[in-house]
């Protein structure tokens, strides 16, 4: 099996007007938040083997602070500028090279296109994923179909609809 973990990076700073989007830090709130995160079960209980991040400075911030948080070593993280621009139907092909012998990736990128991400891969399934938001997908290599496993989404309304049988 194969499990994806989408994790949206924390609350950004908008203080800095000159600044470019690229380069937009966490604020307070992200940093502090971080310590959240790191106590959240869906994050202790599913250690990456790997962690694909975007190179936005908010999103490298908030993979760094769980690298060290969760004692997840920083040889796991590569930076991928691709999740920064990448529509949700990129992200699987370009993730491909990620898999190899790697059963959990973790993803940290930007809204909107996680919950596009998420609403491509498990149809009939609304996730709004606010900052700090964690979705878990799995990948059943028999049916060839991703399930979610686990959201963990503060301050969100998710909702997750069967298909009617």
């Amino acid at each position: 099996m194969k499990r994806l973990m989408l994790i949206r990076h924390g609350k950004s700073s908008w203080t800095l007007d000159a600044i470019g989007d690229l380069l937009r830090p966490l604020n307070s709130r992200g940093y502090s938040n971080l310590d959240v995160m790191v106590g959240r079960n869906i994050l202790r209980d599913n250690t990456p083997d790997h962690i694909c991040c975007s190179h936005a400075v908010r999103a490298y911030s908030t993979a760094l602070g769980l690298c060290h948080g969760l004692s997840i070593t920083i040889d796991k993280l590569s930076i991928c500028p691709w999740i920064y621009t990448a529509a949700a139907d990129e992200f699987l092909s370009r993730m491909q090279s990620y898999w190899g012998d790697n059963e959990l990736i973790w993803l940290i990128g930007h809204y909107p296109t996680l919950e596009s991400l998420v609403t491509q891969l498990v149809p009939n399934c609304s996730v709004k994923m606010p900052t700090l938001c964690c979705v878990l997908l799995e990948y059943d290599e028999t049916s060839s179909v991703w399930h979610l496993l686990d959201a963990d989404c503060p301050k969100s309304n998710f909702v997750l609809s069967q298909v009617s049988e």
